[in-house]
């Protein structure tokens, strides 16, 4: 059986890359260079290479999906995380005006007694 390459058993697909990258590095640049090629004619030419083909187009696929789902899911995280904060700006809003709104309703509704008070108070 053949001994497959110890860099690419250490290949990472999938997560958040930290390191500075090369522009020949990039998804997009090696997609570009394979993108005319096909696995049947790499496949006639020498397995071997077609092996590595599959390997490597499978690999930026499978990365240049992971990347698309984590920008759609941090972009759609930021969203409701700002929706969130909108809401909760509201509800002080609400909650501030409830107060007063019911502090005013008190005050009016219990005014013969604060008056009765006050009289009490001044005998």
């Amino acid at each position: 059986m053949e001994e497959v390459p110890a860099k690419m058993k250490q290949h990472r697909v999938l997560g958040a890359k930290e390191d500075d990258f090369k522009l020949y590095q990039k998804i997009n640049y090696c997609e570009k260079i394979i993108s005319g090629l096909e696995q049947e004619t790499i496949d006639a030419h020498n397995s071997t290479f077609g092996k590595l083909f599959k390997w490597l187009w499978l690999a930026l696929a499978t990365r240049k999906s992971d990347i698309i789902y984590r920008k759609a899911h941090s972009k759609k995280q930021r969203e409701l995380r700002s929706k969130a904060l909108e809401q909760a700006d509201e509800r002080k809003e609400n909650r501030a005006t409830t107060i007063k709104e019911a502090e005013e309703a008190f005050m009016s509704d219990h005014q013969a007694d604060f008056e009765a008070y006050e009289a009490y108070q001044a005998e």
